[in-house]
């Protein structure tokens, strides 16, 4: 519950964790693939339980670094 209410925490943590995506996969696009799926973007179509597809959320992130 103390994690669930230091916003602080959970973005230290979030970028950590991208920044060990980077590091191992190089690529925005794979980080964003790799947070919402727990996979690298290639040949990842995967979609979570309210139908949005890992391509969906990848544009919508990398939207967002422009």
């Amino acid at each position: 519950q103390q994690f669930l209410s230091n916003q602080q925490a959970q973005d230290q943590v979030a970028l950590a964790k991208m920044g060990q995506y980077h590091k191992r996969f190089g690529t925005p696009h794979d980080v964003a693939s790799m947070w919402f799926s727990g996979r690298p973007a290639s040949n990842n179509f995967s979609k979570d339980v309210t139908g949005t597809s890992v391509p969906t959320y990848m544009k919508r992130v990398l939207s967002y670094m422009r």
